[in-house]
């Protein structure tokens, strides 16, 4: 059985705080990304990781229908 790393876990929490998340996380979720976030430390590094989060995109419009055909087995508004 592995423990969180207390360091972990405090970074977890500001990220996720940072994102807006942390209200609506409970404490095992904290603790499974913690663990996580740990464990790729340890054999990967963290170089590829974000230390914060990247900024919003917004979704762009839904544009006018360009005739492009359902997909197979699923209902769109062309058809």
């Amino acid at each position: 059985v592995r423990e969180v790393d207390p360091s972990a876990i405090a970074f977890v929490t500001a990220f996720s705080k940072l994102t807006g998340d942390f209200p609506r996380l409970s404490a095992v979720d904290i603790k499974v990304m913690a663990l996580t976030y740990q464990l790729e430390k340890q054999f990967n590094g963290t170089d590829h990781l974000n230390t914060r989060p990247k900024p919003a995109v917004q979704a762009a419009a839904s544009t006018p229908d360009r005739g492009e055909k359902d997909l197979e087995g699923f209902e769109g508004e062309g058809g």
